[in-house]
This record gives structure tokens, C-alpha cells and sequence, in this order.
């Protein structure tokens, strides 16, 4: 039925799509398709808008690679696959997530993948919500009632169950990986990035996964972006005893800052935060009483912003009056950045930090002796050992 929507008599020109869509619940309107491709060290966003007409809408444009796209008509937004072909995709009136698109391998490689993963996920999403509630209603409960212990137990119990069969989805989505090295899906849908993202695989696995992929795969936009993000796990220097790698970028002024300068001179904190992180902002106050007491001592503070916006950036440094130490950001450039330039020396391709606040500790040699993940009061209890332990008071 629905490749009797249109009839194209045109031959597809390599490196070219057409997607002939009907939505059911629009007649009229504009439906706008937009996507990214990587050009040099640049992603660039292409922005195609068609006229719905009676539901039915064309988007016609230059594509050399399959591609992670988003489709807007009104309220609606759709995550599709699309790639160099002609294909057909049907929107229904309710439940617009239950698209139907064909033409597009990539595609019909995760749907499949979906569909043979159906059980496990269905499962694993009952478990993690019957987790959710028993944990409201530990929270709701006293810890002096007696049915507190028997929910915590029933709790753990739940939550080992789901994360099993989590950890038996992220097997399979490896083993997918293994046996269909023509799939562009795997970059697409950036299932290596989240394997990594949560803990399922580390940095080797997902190389050897990654090198066993097609040539044409791993060049493409999403395969440069996968290894890409691979590198910055890669690093095997950022852990306690291993010399912390050097960069070279600018501060709040524009002044270049390189942290091989302060070897023989200076101990050094890196402070990784964002303006809009509440624990980074919750230890700004530790981190001001440590300067002051040990700054003419030897120590200094380089923090690290992974804020997007240079504003608000800005704006955080003089609310927290913290320009008294060093300040610059995981990329060289934040407004490029924002436009989606990448460049080969942001902080961010050789320091892999997820979760924020995180803080290292780098000696006179330049080599990492203490590091600390996230805020609480025991780190700093244990930032202020390791200094008196450095300093002698």
C-alpha cells in the first residue's frame, strides 16, 4: 500500500534521496527535515522544508551517507534513518512514533534489531518500573516500620533483576555489532557511544568492534563521530600515577594556557564544572578556601567549563567570583562549537569526563595523584589530606 503513494519515474542520482511522506493527521502545512554531515572538521546542519498538500509531502536533496535525521511537522518530531535512496515513509495519525519508512536499510536494520530484542525489552522496562515505584514508596516509608526492610530487599532484588537483563540487551547489541560489519546502523543510532556511555564495553572492546567495521562505515559521518568518541576513552593517562596529557587553549581573556608551564613550579587542581551544574557550583567555596591557603605555597586552580554557552560562562565566573584562578573550557572555541566546528585540540578529546564536577590533582612532574568524582563533603574532607599531606599543614 504505500509504495502505491507516489510514483517516481526519475532514476535516483548517486548521492542523492527522495522521501515521499504522508502524515494522516495534517492536510496542509510544512513538514522540515534536518540533519548534520561532518565536512572537514566542521558539521554542518542541512535544513530541507516541503508543503504538505492533502497529507502528502516530498524532501529531495544531495545525501552521500546513511544519517541520523529529524523530521518536524507542527508539534510533531519523528527520529528517522535516511540515506542515498528513494524511500517512503507513513506517519499515522496517533502513535506517530510507529512510523513506517522503507527504502531505508539502516532502518529496517534497527527495526529488526528491535524486533528481535521485543522480550527483553519489555521485561527489563516492567522491572525497572515496578524499581521506580517500590522506590517512592521506601522513600514515603519510615525506616522504623516493619515492611521498610522487606520493600529494600524486594527493591535490590528487582533492580539486579533488571540490570541482567540489561546487561543481556547490551550482549545482544554486541553481538549484532560482530555480525553485521556492512551495517551503518551500529553508527547510526550510536550504539558503540552508548555502550561506552554506560559502562557495557571499555575502550579496547569498543575499538576491536570498531575496526571490524567496513571501511565505508567507519569514514562515514557517524563512524567519524564514533571514533572520535572512542579516542577520548581511549587515554589511558588519565588515572591516578599516569603524567596528565598537556593542552594548549585559551582563557577567559584569550591568553593561551598550557599546562606543561606549570611543571616545576606549581601543583595544579583541574576543576572540570559547568555554570549550570549545581554540585560543581555546591564546592565553589572549598575550592576558593584551598586557593587562598595554598596558592603562595605553590598551587593553583585551572577550571575547566563544559558549559555551550559563552554567556552564561562568563556571567557564572563573576557571579561566583572565582577569576581568581585560571579559566578556560573543554573546547578551544565555544561559539564554534555551537556551530558544530571540532577541533583536534579541545581539552575534550583528551579528557573523557561525563560526569561533572570531577577533580584532578597533577604534581610538579605533571603526573595525576589524586582524582575525585562528583561533589561531597568526604572529598573534601579527603582534598584537604592530600594537600596538608603535600604542603605539610
Amino acid at each position: 500500500m504505500l509504495l502505491a503513494l507516489f510514483i517516481v519515474n526519475t532514476i535516483l542520482a548517486a548521492d542523492q534521496f527522495t522521501l515521499n511522506g504522508k502524515i494522516d493527521s495534517v492536510s496542509s502545512g510544512s513538514a522540515v527535515l534536518s540533519y548534520k554531515t561532518l565536512i572537514g572538521n566542521q558539521f554542518k546542519k542541512q535544513k530541507y522544508t516541503s508543503e504538505i498538500r492533502q497529507g502528502y509531502f516530498q524532501f529531495k536533496g544531495e545525501l552521500k551517507e546513511p544519517i541520523n535525521a529529524e523530521l518536524r511537522i507542527g508539534e510533531t518530531r519523528i527520529t528517522l534513518y535516511i540515506e542515498p535512496a528513494k524511500m517512503e515513509l507513513f506517519v499515522p495519525k496517533t502513535k506517530s512514533d510507529k512510523f513506517l519508512l522503507k527504502g531505508s536499510k539502516v532502518q529496517e536494520d534497527e527495526e529488526q534489531f528491535l524486533l528481535d530484542s521485543k522480550d527483553l525489552n519489555d521485561m527489563g522496562s516492567q522491572l525497572y518500573k515496578q524499581v521506580q515505584k517500590i522506590d517512592q514508596q521506601i522513600k514515603d516509608t519510615p525506616e522504623t516500620d516493619p515492611n521498610y526492610k522487606k520493600m529494600s530487599e524486594q527493591c535490590k532484588l528487582l533492580s539486579s533483576q533488571s540490570d541482567s537483563v540489561f546487561a543481556l540487551l547490551d550482549k545482544k547489541r554486541i553481538t549484532y555489532i560482530r555480525s553485521h560489519p556492512n551495517s551503518f546502523q551500529p553508527v547510526v543510532d550510536k550504539s558503540i557511544i552508548y555502550l561506552l556511555i554506560f559502562k557495557s564495553i571499555n575502550a579496547d572492546s569498543a575499538r576491536v568492534l570498531f575496526n571490524n567495521m567496513a571501511g565505508n562505515v567507519r569514514l562515514s559521518t557517524a563512524g567519524r563521530e564514533t571514533d572520535l568518541y572512542i579516542k577520548t576513552r581511549e587515554d589511558k593517562n588519565i588515572h591516578v600515577g599516569k603524567i596528565a596529557p598537556d593542552f594548549n587553549t585559551p582563557d577567559v581573556s584569550g591568553e593561551m594556557i598550557r599546562l606543561s608551564n606549570f611543571r616545576e613550579k606549581s601543583y595544579v587542581l583541574l576543576d572540570f564544572w559547568a555554570s549550570w551544574c549545581v554540585p560543581c557550583v555546591k564546592g565553589i567555596p572549598h575550592m576558593k578556601s584551598l586557593y587562598t591557603k595554598y596558592h603562595d605555597k605553590g598551587f593553583d586552580i585551572i577550571s575547566i567549563t563544559k558549559d555551550n554557552s559563552k554567556q552564561d560562562w562568563l556571567s557564572a565566573i563573576k557571579k561566583h567570583d572565582i577569576s581568581r584562578w585560571y579559566q578556560v573550557a573543554t573546547v578551544q572555541d565555544i561559539e564554534k562549537a555551537s556551530q558544530g566546528y571540532i577541533e583536534s585540540e579541545n581539552i575534550s578529546n583528551k579528557y573523557p569526563t561525563n560526569s561533572i564536577p570531577q577533580y584532578l590533582l597533577i604534581d610538579k612532574t605533571g603526573k595525576i595523584i589524586a582524582k575525585w568524582d562528583g561533589y561531597s563533603e568526604e572529598n573534601e574532607k579527603d582534598q584537604d589530606k592530600v594537600l596538608k599531606d603535600v604542603f605539610g599543614e
